[in-house]
């Protein structure tokens, strides 16, 4: 069931936005960002009409395209920002710059899923599911989405300027990294072409043989 933000929470005087604005302010956190990307490459294909699915072995369904997004970010939300003098037993143990080349990679890592017991009955809470052990990607193309901001006082993922996307089909994937279960942003980047937000679709479209890149 799709929420509105204005509805009241019976008893607490506040409303669904109240919590909402509570529990998910915080973006730029690794767990949130993820989803954050999801609806943002979601925003750009024009899919997000309902409710994030929490049931299907993929992250949005493009007019019967399965994609996946996979995001990562220049700067880890864990040790970017410290306040006064760090305790000696929390000292940093490696160089700062390798906590961050380790951030920018991705889990691409094949798995099994949970699937409808009933072909005919679409994905979600109504369906009865069973457990689909072959191991592969499900998903038709894989968005890798990179926030690049570099500088700490402008660092914010509701920057859109600032992230950069990077479109794979999923055979493409799988050719060049096989059955690895994580890949570097590097290896991403040498692979395949940046999109910006702006030009996402047109990315997406033309790989799916829907137009042209050029298109608007």
């Amino acid at each position: 069931m799709r929420l509105e933000p204005d509805r009241e929470i019976s008893q607490t005087g506040q409303t669904v936005g109240d919590f909402w604005v509570w529990a998910y302010s915080d973006v730029d956190t690794n767990i949130m960002r993820a989803v954050y990307a999801e609806w943002l490459v979601g925003t750009a294909l024009g899919c997000v009409g309902g409710i994030r699915p929490s049931w299907t072995p993929w992250d949005l369904d493009y007019d019967g395209a399965r994609v996946e997004v996979k995001s990562t970010s220049y700067m880890p939300n864990w040790g970017r920002r410290v306040d006064g003098p760090r305790p000696h037993n929390l000292a940093r143990r490696e160089h700062p710059e390798s906590r961050l080349t380790k951030s920018r990679t991705f889990d691409i890592k094949a798995t099994g899923a949970t699937l409808p017991a009933d072909s005919a009955v679409p994905l979600g809470p109504d369906a009865d599911y069973y457990e689909e052990s072959e191991i592969k990607r499900r998903a038709n193309i894989y968005i890798f989405a990179y926030y690049a901001e570099r500088d700490p006082e402008r660092y914010s993922s509701l920057d859109v300027g600032g992230w950069r996307f990077y479109v794979l089909p999923t055979p493409e994937l799988e050719r060049h990294f096989g059955e690895q279960e994580r890949v570097a942003l590097s290896r991403v980047q040498a692979v395949t072409e940046e999109a910006e937000y702006g030009d996402l679709k047109a990315k997406v479209d033309a790989i799916l043989g829907r137009g042209d890149p050029g298109d608007s």
